[in-house]
């Protein structure tokens, strides 16, 4: 820890302006590619800015959508992106990146735009639905008897934990809460997609156990 600390005193500054100046590369060599999106300060609300050493770009225009784009670039040409969505995918760039690598990446992502992705499912943009009804008070679902359902056959039932989209992770739905058929569809085409659902133990989530229900929706 000492040792890098003194590097970074010593050469902190020259790293970082390097990483920057990748950054800004690696952003104006994927605006000038068809079938690539990259988001730009203008895009931003009044008072934001952007990160240089972060690069958020799209292929959804080349059909790629956000998880498989990460996938092939990591299977297929060794790039480890920092996560994707949907539709978007998002690189952080470190002082330690060699030009080498950033070769590497551009040249990965110009042979995804000039090939044609699987296309996108536009189920998977943001869930079309508000919050369910709370069904039980959410200590209360936490602590009943439990039991795992397939995901699929889970619409009606009282949810026992939570099951998160990630990325972002924000919930779709809490302990307690009522479990809707719009939730169910658009979790199992997230998931299909490539997205990660959390809460889910392969296609099993918990509910509340003894037939409880709360009407199907």
């Amino acid at each position: 820890m000492d040792s890098t600390r003194r590097h970074l005193y010593l050469n902190g500054r020259e790293l970082f302006a390097r990483a920057a100046v990748y950054g800004e590369k690696i952003r104006k060599e994927l605006s000038n590619l068809p079938g690539v999106k990259v988001l730009t300060g203008e895009e931003l609300p009044p008072g934001y800015g952007l990160d240089p050493l972060k690069v958020v770009f799209s292929l959804a225009p080349a059909g790629w959508p956000g998880y498989a784009a990460e996938k092939v670039l990591r299977e297929k040409y060794r790039v480890q992106v920092e996560y994707a969505d949907s539709r978007n995918v998002y690189l952080i760039i470190s002082p330690a990146q060699k030009p080498g690598e950033i070769r590497g990446l551009l040249k990965a992502c110009r042979a995804l735009a000039e090939s044609r992705g699987p296309g996108l499912d536009e189920k998977t943009t943001p869930p079309p639905f508000s919050g369910g009804e709370l069904f039980l008070p959410p200590r209360e679902a936490v602590a009943a008897v439990s039991t795992r359902v397939p995901l699929r056959a889970a619409a009606g039932r009282v949810a026992a934990g939570w099951v998160a989209a990630y990325p972002p992770g924000i919930p779709l739905w809490i302990p307690g809460e009522r479990i809707t058929g719009a939730m169910v569809e658009w979790a199992l085409a997230f998931q299909a997609a490539g997205g990660c659902l959390r809460g889910v133990q392969g296609d099993l989530t918990p509910v509340v156990a003894g037939g409880a229900r709360a009407g199907k929706s």
